[in-house]
């Protein structure tokens, strides 16, 4: 993302050296539900807001890419997109960097905002605990309510849970760990990279490589490989295949969408699309 963003700031600037405007839009964030049937996600009109789009917020689409569908536009949120989102283990309850959405038939029945400066989140796979991470590195357990929080006693980035529930993967510089909670027993993976989310089976674990690409390797850090220029990783549950987010030809001046892509990287496919009416 950082790297998107910077390429943004150039074009913009240039855009507005020449005279020229145009709207870009980004799908970001992807979260597959426990189910395997629906994707959330966030949606972005990056240079200024236009009646030929849909409005910015929170989306979700079968993962076959049809029923593309407004969970919560970003106004009740104070305008600012949420930038992470993961489900929880029932399927019933989304949190976002901004919120706690309450979903039923893919319809949003109650709303929490939250009031801390998170930068990612993950849900325990027993329900009951969300670990998150502050921008300044920060890390943090509390409870589905967001209250009764305990800090860490490290730091680190991009914290999730391993699916034993006692474990997390996490960031530390540009560095892949696993560890305990305590940071005790730490284990440092082969590769560096950035945003890494383990396999539902917790065999695998994908992650951003310095060039924008997705990445698998196993558990302990070895068999590397790299599937696909994207970003933003998320896993399916049967852990066979990973949606993520890149433009439709890795082209500065395209809008980014979601795809997805099996571990072998033989199937790809494009799930969202361009949103403009026109």
């Amino acid at each position: 993302m950082k790297t998107f963003f910077i390429s943004l700031s150039i074009v913009l600037i240039l855009a507005s050296c020449t005279g020229l405007s145009r709207i870009f839009t980004e799908d970001s964030y992807p979260a597959v539900s426990p189910c395997g049937h629906l994707i959330v996600f966030s949606f972005n009109v990056v240079n200024g807001e236009d009646e030929n789009y849909p409005p910015s917020g929170l989306y979700v689409i079968n993962i076959d890419g049809t029923g593309e569908k407004l969970l919560s536009p970003y106004d009740i949120m104070s305008g600012l997109p949420a930038t992470a989102s993961c489900w929880s283990p029932d399927g019933r309850q989304i949190v976002t960097t901004k919120g706690i959405y309450t979903i039923k038939n893919s319809t949003v029945t109650d709303f929490r905002p939250i009031n801390d400066d998170i930068k990612s989140l993950s849900w325990s796979p027993d329900g009951k605990t969300i670990l998150y991470n502050s921008f300044d590195s920060k890390i943090f357990l509390c409870d589905t309510l967001f209250n009764n929080i305990r800090e860490l006693p490290f730091e680190a980035d991009y914290p999730r849970w391993m699916p034993d529930g006692q474990h997390i993967v996490c960031l530390l510089g540009s560095e892949i760990y696993i560890t305990d909670t305590l940071g005790i027993d730490m284990i440092r993976l082969n590769h560096n990279g950035y945003y890494p989310v383990p396999s539902p089976d917790g065999s695998l674990i994908a992650f951003m490589n310095s060039m924008n690409n997705i990445c698998i390797m196993t558990s302990d850090g070895a068999n590397l490989r790299v599937l696909d220029k994207g970003e933003y990783p998320a896993w399916t549950p049967d852990s066979k295949y990973i949606v993520y987010t890149k433009p439709k030809a890795n082209k500065l001046w395209d809008s980014y969408y979601i795809w997805k892509i099996s571990i072998d990287g033989k199937e790809i496919k494009q799930i969202t699309k361009n949103k403009a009416f026109i």
